[in-house]
């Protein structure tokens, strides 16, 4: 009688635990094309509770407090997608799709590099029909020497695919277009180039323009722009703001320059020797160079934004407060 007493009072125990994680669960899909879209990231605005979506789009966040919660759905290149969710019962939540809208600035880009694609594809497509056309001329013009009357038609059957690709490698050094830029830019060997992505994004977001509070490629500021390269580049979810991204138990914090390595946050405050006050945050690369989105105008640019300076400048020298290594949570 005991063990079955037993048996019951563990189901109920566990049928109640079950009732009482709240979660909420959804796919997210492109507005336009309907496609799931991978790596978009959810949070709970005032939480630590955020998930990025698998290649199906689909995520689930377990464990929502109680309340009326803020969600938070970003996604490089989208515009971010913000609802409120009000939680009373101790139910899962499930939402069928969310649909993100493009941003206006990446259906340009979009729109500019099938252009370009199509415009090179076109021009390969061009000279192999002029090979072609030549070849078989020469040979039109031998066989009417050997008095062949017969004629080749020298029309190529090649056919334009949108998804052909041109290959960037430069084909004497082997190394990309990216690899030699950004080694020039920091002083380093091409093959010390070797986190494509994170160079890539960085020269996609290199022309955007700084803006407190923004998140977006319309405008973005220092904080957001290093979670959103911990989130695209290293699949990593960090804090919103500077100073929480300082304060997070896995930032571990040092002060020796000679420790940094690319990928480590770099923090600056106001420089005046008063009370610390982290202001800044940036992401450190290779020979003393870092990436950030700042309202301070570059000599190069001219203009603000998301740029590469150097913690040699005085300016960032007397502002550095310290390193710090990401750890994993």
């Amino acid at each position: 009688m005991k063990k079955i007493f037993l048996s019951y009072a563990l189901c109920f125990l566990a049928f109640t635990s079950f009732s009482q994680i709240i979660s909420l669960e959804s796919v997210i899909i492109d507005s336009g094309t309907l496609n799931p879209i991978a790596d978009a990231l959810v949070t709970i605005d005032g939480t630590s509770l955020a998930e990025f979506t698998s290649e199906k789009g689909e995520f689930i966040i377990w464990d929502i407090p109680q309340g009326r919660q803020i969600v938070t759905i970003t996604k490089k290149g989208y515009v971010p997608k913000i609802f409120i969710l009000t939680v009373e019962k101790e139910v899962p939540f499930t939402i069928e799709k969310i649909a993100l809208e493009v941003s206006k600035k990446e259906k340009n880009r979009r729109k500019k590099i099938k252009r370009e694609e199509e415009k090179k594809i076109k021009a390969l497509l061009a000279r192999k029909e002029r090979a072609i056309k030549a070849r078989n001329e020469k040979i039109n013009e031998i066989r009417k020497q050997n008095n062949n009357s017969v004629v080749i038609d020298y029309r190529s059957d090649i056919k334009y695919n949108p998804t052909d690709t041109v290959s960037v490698e430069n084909e004497v050094t082997g190394f990309s277009a990216i690899q030699e830029k950004y080694a020039k830019i920091l002083d380093v060997e091409p093959s010390e180039i070797d986190n494509i992505e994170l160079y890539n994004l960085i020269e996609n977001w290199y022309p955007t323009t700084y803006l407190l509070g923004g998140s977006t490629d319309d405008g973005i500021d220092c904080s957001s722009f290093t979670q959103l390269i911990f989130s695209e580049v290293y699949k990593k979810y960090i804090e919103r703001t500077a100073d929480k991204q300082y304060e997070s138990k896995f930032s571990d914090r040092f002060k020796n320059k000679s420790e940094l390595k690319e990928g480590d946050l770099l923090f600056f405050d106001k420089g005046n020797g008063e009370d610390l006050t982290i202001t800044h945050v940036g992401l450190y690369l290779k020979n003393d160079m870092f990436v950030h989105s700042t309202s301070r105008k570059s000599k190069e640019k001219g203009a603000n934004g998301v740029q590469i300076s150097n913690l040699s400048e005085l300016f960032w020298k007397k502002r550095l407060v310290c390193g710090a290594k990401r750890l994993d949570e």
